[in-house]
């Protein structure tokens, strides 16, 4: 794939302890040698730092080191301000790529200019006939999202269209002139930020798609084995209670005049807190009780929170 022709993109990465899913993601894209990449952006608010800037002779790796934990929303956000390119792509530590995971998304920008953010359709890494989410509309409901192709094999039914999306989860590339007409990324929801970003961009006139033709190749736990759902939450309780709260306050977003939201958002927040809360009992680990205290702390913020709608929480769309 010739991307010579095709502007110039910055790679933003926001890390945190996971130097060992960020090293395998920096060599993919060392092997896959987009001729446009310009710099690689490393967010890295880790406990113990590491220089990432040296793993590679051939790409120019720039690390942001933060003492304190930031979360995604604002580490994406310093890489907003320090990306030198009008072409962004923001990739989750924990994903790796190939060459139609740049190629695709940056030709579509290029190629039509209301597009503000393209997805590219996710496998898993360990299995790439496995598909860890094709797209993410809406629900009909709008409580959540759809995840077409969930855990499902590879389907030409699905493959090479553009579709329309809600949400923008593990990378996507985007344009500045977007990100920065709409704020950047939302810190008040400093982990469930893509969905709210989606919206923006969409009520600022932005489409905002998936490309089911490009892939990028989530590192994580196949679901074959118990407890995959749970693996990102195990070992860092504090994103535990935010992924809840920021997942209340965001639906409240979406439901602004809905009668009974709590009652609504405590059932339906149950799908996903229940199979957790039974992964992290059975997972053996010494902070089983603390992971499902923070589940139970971020259900009571997130409901305290939505209670009350500040002006950045009101629907305009």
């Amino acid at each position: 794939m010739d991307s010579g022709n095709l502007p110039k993109f910055s790679i933003v990465i926001p890390t945190h302890n996971r130097y060992d899913k960020l090293r395998n993601l920096i060599f993919s894209i060392e092997k896959s040698r987009p001729s446009n990449l310009a710099e690689i952006i490393v967010v890295d608010d880790s406990e113990v730092k590491e220089n990432v800037s040296s793993l590679s002779n051939s790409l120019d790796i720039r690390t942001i080191q933060i003492d304190e934990r930031i979360f995604i929303s604002k580490a994406k956000n310093i890489g907003i301000s320090e990306a030198n390119c009008e072409i962004i792509f923001f990739i989750d530590d924990d994903n790796q790529v190939d060459e139609s995971t740049f190629y695709f998304p940056i030709k579509i920008l290029k190629e039509n200019g209301n597009v503000g953010a393209v997805f590219p359709s996710v496998l898993y890494c360990k299995d790439k006939r496995m598909v860890w989410v094709y797209a993410t509309p809406f629900r009909k409901d709008r409580w959540g999202h759809e995840l077409l192709g969930r855990n499902q094999p590879r389907s030409p039914h699905f493959e090479n269209r553009l579709i329309d999306i809600d949400a923008l989860p593990n990378a996507f590339v985007a344009r500045k002139k977007a990100l920065l007409q709409v704020g950047g990324f939302n810190e008040n929801l400093p982990i469930y930020n893509s969905a709210y970003l989606a919206l923006s961009l969409k009520e600022n006139k932005w489409k905002v798609v998936a490309h089911t033709g490009s892939f990028i190749f989530h590192d994580v736990e196949l679901p074959s084995r118990f407890g995959y759902w749970a693996e990102h939450e195990i070992p860092d309780a504090e994103r535990v209670r935010i992924e809840i709260k920021d997942w209340i306050t965001f639906m409240r977003i979406v439901h602004a005049n809905e009668r009974l939201f709590a009652l609504r958002a405590i059932l339906k927040s149950s799908s996903f807190i229940i199979p957790n809360s039974i992964a992290y009992l059975l997972s053996g680990r010494k902070m089983r009780v603390t992971l499902i205290k923070k589940e139970i702390s971020g259900l009571i913020d997130g409901l305290i929170t939505s209670k009350k709608t500040p002006d950045w929480m009101i629907p305009k769309i």
